[in-house]
């Protein structure tokens, strides 16, 4: 995933803003805050700025105020990793939820645990994509080197996330 820098972000969120938003709706300084928030991440930065203008609208204000900003920065991460987990298919959503069960877990008792789940199981192979997709999208974490490996929750990814309807 790309990371951008806080000046980047702002260019990218003044563009959005000014597209899809009223004029001065979005000060500077608040576009700079949500890229901050944001650390580096377009999709999150995005989200932020779409949730804080949502609640402004909702709110009858004018433009974001700090007070809408601080309601939005929380629920809109909440929001982008719903939606990134939605956006998995079965086998991944699988793979994701032994990790968030069961984890920290190695490579070969995930595996295990996953081919036992799914009617008609992929290989090794497509399941270490899946885990490189889960870890871009910021949902798992990898510790250790090969042997050692074990996948975890990201420190931020809440345990409690809705359960999926995977089918396995």
């Amino acid at each position: 995933m790309t990371k951008y820098n806080p000046d980047e972000l702002v260019s990218i969120l003044s563009d959005r803003a000014r597209v899809g938003l009223t004029q001065d709706a979005a000060a500077r300084s608040t576009l700079e805050r949500i890229a901050d928030a944001a650390a580096g991440d377009a999709r999150v930065a995005i989200g932020m700025l779409k949730r804080a203008a949502t609640i402004a609208a909702r709110d009858d204000e004018d433009a974001i105020t700090p007070g809408v900003l601080e309601e939005a920065l929380p629920d809109a991460e909440l929001e982008i990793r719903h939606r990134d987990i939605e956006a998995l298919n079965a086998h991944q959503k699988t793979v994701f939820e032994i990790i968030r069960d069961r984890g920290p877990i190695t490579p070969k008792r995930l595996y295990d645990r996953y081919e036992a789940r799914a009617d008609n199981p992929n290989k090794r192979r497509t399941v270490r994509s899946y885990l490189r997709k889960l870890a871009q999208y910021d949902l798992i974490e990898a510790d250790g080197q090969t042997r050692d490996r074990t996948y975890r929750l990201a420190p931020d990814v809440s345990e409690d996330l809705p359960a999926t309807d995977s089918p396995f």
